[in-house]
């Protein structure tokens, strides 16, 4: 199978929010069910954690090449 562009996926647990960067980002947020808000800050679409996931399931089906980070705070 052919990979497209890539898809980053960060998903924070603290806060329940996820980011999505890439070519086709914000269409794969939409087809998710999901309401993009570009982040300025992080320069990437902002969702929720739940999205999010589902966005990296998506993309992962549709052959594109995938990033993904989960967040996690210090415990000091």
């Amino acid at each position: 199978m052919k990979r497209r562009s890539w898809i980053y996926v960060t998903t924070d647990p603290v806060n329940h929010s996820g980011f999505v960067a890439g070519y086709g980002a914000r269409e794969l947020i939409a087809a998710a069910g999901g309401r993009p808000l570009w982040s300025r800050s992080r320069r990437a679409w902002a969702t929720s954690e739940a999205t999010a996931i589902d966005v990296l399931a998506a993309a992962e089906h549709q052959g594109y090449a995938v990033r993904y980070e989960r967040l996690e705070r210090d415990p000091g």
